[in-house]
């Protein structure tokens, strides 16, 4: 499984362009490492379920299927009533926020974002 999606951030970067996807971008390490905090502090398995899926939802959305895939497996133990551990997770996403300011470096120096669809055409 890959860390990041790049074709979902190239085309948030062709979307909104490269100013405002690199300030969205920005933004996403801090909010991860706050859920994550919030997860590894649940007790409940209803609280845990609800915290991953959002979670999962947030790393799925900016391209970070690793961090998605393991949040999703939390929120299926926490809807099975399993006990859950965060470690995998947090590695994950120490992985993702990695690569994502790499993307960020990248993009803030003007690397060119390709199209997939032209390439196809041509």
């Amino acid at each position: 499984m890959t860390t990041l999606d790049r074709q979902r951030l190239d085309d948030l970067v062709r979307h909104v362009g490269a100013r405002h996807a690199a300030a969205l971008l920005g933004r996403i390490p801090r909010s991860l490492d706050g859920q994550c905090a919030e997860l590894g502090a649940a007790r409940e398995p209803a609280s845990a379920r609800l915290l991953a899926h959002r979670l999962k939802g947030l790393a799925a959305t900016y391209g970070l299927p690793m961090v998605a895939d393991t949040a999703a497996r939390i929120e299926i133990a926490a809807v099975a009533g399993q006990s859950w551990s965060t470690d995998a997770l947090l590695a994950a996403v120490a992985e993702g926020v990695g690569e994502l300011r790499r993307y960020l470096v990248e993009i803030r120096n003007g690397a060119e974002i390709t199209d997939p669809e032209a390439a196809r055409r041509h």
